[in-house]
């Protein structure tokens, strides 16, 4: 019976094929959107991460007042021995690594891990026996694990990798087995080594090392999150110096993973969710008003014997199979779109979403449910048994309340839409329009970090760093050159505390602590960074002479407000700095984070072998980066180049997640706004030619034109303002969520609410003009000839 319905079904939607096409269409749109936007949630948030029982999985962070922070090796010791909430803790330090031999020489990410990685993680090699006893307790790492990606990347998948030696930084190093497919660190890594460092000899404020821990069977996060409380209470009455009022917050190993941007795809699911409801509200429109042109022969049947109930599965056969054809055209869109869709930000997880069968499941769930429930009120309607005594009527206001019912549901949420883009627009336009405090047109950026054991001594790190500016600065095309040790919005320095000479010691606890970077005396030039006071490093500053500091603005208003810090002396560490400058702030983490405090040190003073080269260029930065790569290669064949990219680049890598989902929203909002006006159109184009001969009655009787046209407005725009009410209270609740994702403007902005309701209203009115003219010209003997 159900295939009879549906083969019937098809050959009535063949013999309309506008209908079916444009019904086809709107499906595809809210389906195919549903699809790829339900199929990145499901790979980001739903799928489980790779690890076995990942719920009891916990990272432990070190709480400042500045934020969460990685943990020191004292205090990773004291969390181990005193907690008992947790089966096992391991500690991670990250660092990079010069990879060689087998091809060019590349950039990766080094893992060092304590022993109890493993059992926290519950994942083992799949290749090859893991780390040995001895190999832990080695000063120097002569072992490494390679995770799947890199092993199946650089050396093909080879299965008898395992044993052989491979150059990192220089030193041959035996692999001892490779990761199984599908691991993730919530750190990045390629590589795995023994932590093999004296944890217990670390600074307690020497934060380096993540931290993250299994919990015991039965032990919830609130347990053990209350325990180490009770542990850091201890540590820092036990530390006052450096402990005081230093906590620790447990949270769960998927927060780590998703937590920045859970938010922003729920929204994204409740946007498309929202554009999907419109489509649907659109088609069942569509279907009213086929229902009711085919008001005749729906009594036709009836009277050779149809009931109601055949009827009504006759009807939602037609709803399903569009809807169904709507899902696929849909599928095919969503795939075409996924991959431009991840390309626009950088997703954790990102590797994990794909068109899966979770995926197909869902889409054809929803297109079956959306062709049941949104074909139900026209199949009601069509299948009334009463049809014949609004077939004399001619069905002038037949199905004319829920089509502007469904018309005012359109517009409510096409203005929720439309008011959440339009804030996410206002505030993504604030953000790229704060001033960085830096330029970013023509440079070129690229990352080096040289092997201590290839560039053992300063003096190596020196000559390596000198020769290299040497020679790009001779390059056609350069117009300076510097280095850095932390790049702006890419994250700061190392926060370090610092004292300031001549002013008493600060009490336990309330050390001042500055980030800390390091700079060649061309950086704050190249840049375009001014100095506000004092001087900027020069060539008379050398490693043998007095050591000297720059500071930003925030720096000296906080420590200097009532003095001049020219020529006052800082002390970090050890040495005694000498304050010869002030400098203007930049935003060295992201744009909507305010400048903190920041100490620049000379790179010659304070060599560091991890440097980023910034090149300004004359032209195009794109045109120097191969013979960039090429002075590298000529200063040292061995040594690789990472993250070579513009400063511009750089700028829209630091807003992207913010970009992704603007653009996003402000697409579905536009879709949605043109489906509501599409919407609008129809309904009141379909009312007019069902109620011509009333129009025709009415010229006839004396009624003007305008009257006419006037009438035909109101009728259409009445549900466009009820929707317009409705929607206004929604966009209400709405912009709730958003508070969070805003930056530098309210959720109640009115410039934005006023806009956004003055577009969709002219949307509207446009959509409704036409339908109204038309009605004007109706002719009075034609409409009644026709009657």
């Amino acid at each position: 019976m159900l295939l009879k319905d549906l083969r019937f079904a098809s050959r009535l939607l063949r013999r309309n094929p506008a209908y079916s096409a444009l019904a086809i269409l709107t499906m595809a749109l809210g389906i195919g959107a549903s699809a790829a936007i339900f199929s990145v949630v499901n790979g980001v948030l739903l799928r489980p991460l790779p690890y076995p029982d990942a719920d009891r999985i916990v990272v432990l962070w070190t709480r400042l007042s500045e934020g969460p922070e990685t943990s020191s090796g004292p205090d990773f010791l004291d969390w181990r021995a005193q907690s008992q909430s947790f089966e096992s803790l391991t500690a991670v330090a990250r660092s990079g690594a010069n990879l060689t031999g087998d091809g060019e020489p590349e950039r990766v990410i080094s893992a060092a891990v304590s022993p109890e990685f493993f059992s926290v993680f519950g994942v083992r090699p799949v290749l090859g026996p893991g780390f040995s006893p001895e190999e832990w307790r080695e000063r120097e790492q002569r072992a490494v694990i390679l995770t799947d990606g890199l092993w199946r990347r650089r050396f093909g998948a080879d299965p008898n990798i395992v044993g052989r030696n491979i150059q990192v930084n220089g030193i041959a190093r035996r692999v001892a087995g490779v990761m199984p497919p599908g691991f993730v660190l919530p750190v990045s890594g390629d590589i795995l080594v023994p932590l093999t460092i004296d944890l217990a000899r670390q600074g307690r404020r020497n934060d380096f090392l993540f931290v993250a821990a299994r919990m015991k069977p039965g032990v919830s996060r609130q347990a053990a999150q209350s325990e180490m409380d009770a542990i850091a209470a201890r540590l820092s009455q036990q530390y006052p110096n450096t402990n005081l009022n230093i906590g620790v917050d447990v949270v769960a190993v998927r927060q780590e993973f998703v937590g920045k941007v859970e938010r922003a795809l729920l929204l994204l699911l409740g946007a498309v969710a929202c554009l999907l409801l419109i489509a649907c509200a659109n088609v069942a429109n569509l279907m009213l008003a086929r229902a009711a042109a085919r008001s005749q022969e729906m009594s036709v049947r009836a009277a050779l014997g149809a009931g109601r109930a055949q009827l009504l599965r006759q009807l939602l056969a037609e709803s399903v199979l569009l809807s169904l054809a709507g899902g696929l055209a849909g599928t095919v869109l969503a795939r075409l779109a996924l991959k431009p869709l991840l390309a626009m930000t950088d997703l954790p997880r990102s590797n994990e979403v794909a068109i899966d069968l979770t995926v197909l499941a869902v889409t054809f769930c929803i297109a079956t449910l959306t062709g049941i429930l949104f074909g139900m009120a026209p199949a009601l309607y069509a299948s009334r048994a009463d049809l014949h005594a609004e077939l004399r009527l001619r069905g002038a206001g037949s199905g004319a309340g829920l089509r502007g019912g469904l018309l005012a549901a359109q517009v409510a949420l096409s203005l929720m839409l439309l008011i959440a883009a339009g804030l996410l627009a206002r505030s993504f336009a604030g953000l790229v329009a704060t001033n960085p405090g830096f330029r970013t047109d023509r440079m070129l950026t690229a990352y080096l970090q040289l092997p201590r054991p290839r560039y053992p001594a300063a003096a190596n790190v020196l000559a390596f760093f000198d020769q290299l500016k040497d020679r790009v600065r001779a390059l056609p095309g350069v117009e300076s050159v510097a280095l850095v040790g932390s790049l702006p919005l890419s994250g700061g320095g190392s926060n370090l505390t610092f004292a300031v000479i001549g002013r008493p010691d600060p009490p336990p606890g309330m050390v001042p602590a500055a980030d800390v970077n390091t700079v060649s005396p061309e950086y704050f030039a190249t840049m375009g960074i001014p100095v506000l006071r004092g001087r900027g490093f020069s060539g008379t500053d050398q490693a043998n002479t007095t050591p000297v500091a720059i500071v930003n603005r925030t720096f000296a208003e906080k420590h200097f407000r009532n003095d001049d810090p020219i020529g006052k002396q800082i002390r970090i560490d050890q040495p005694v700095l000498t304050i010869v400058g002030v400098v203007n702030d930049v935003r060295h983490w992201t744009l909507d984070k305010r400048p903190v405090e920041e100490i620049f040190l000379l790179h010659a003073q304070n060599p560091r072998p991890a440097m980023s080269v910034i090149v300004r260029t004359i032209g195009a930065p794109v045109a120097v980066a191969g013979a960039l790569r090429e002075q590298v290669r000529l200063v040292d064949k061995d040594q690789p180049v990472a993250r070579m990219r513009t400063m511009e680049d750089v700028f829209g890598e630091s807003v992207s997640a913010r970009r992704f989902t603007m653009t996003l929203v402000a697409a579905f909002a536009g879709l949605a706004m043109l489906l509501a006006a599409v919407g609008v159109y129809a309904v009141l184009a379909y009312a007019v030619e069902r109620r011509t001969r009333e129009i025709g009655i009415r010229i006839a009787v004396g009624a003007a034109r305008a009257d006419v046209v006037r009438l035909t407005l109101r009728d259409g725009l009445a549900p466009v303002g009820l929707g317009i009410a409705v929607g206004r209270a929604g966009a209400a609740a709405l912009t709730r969520v958003l508070e969070g994702m805003l930056y530098n403007v309210s959720a109640a902005d009115p410039l934005t609410w006023l806009a956004v309701t003055a577009v969709l209203m002219l949307a509207a009115g446009m959509a409704t003009i036409v339908p109204a003219l038309r009605a004007a010209q109706v002719d009075p003997i034609d409409a009644l000839r026709h009657e």
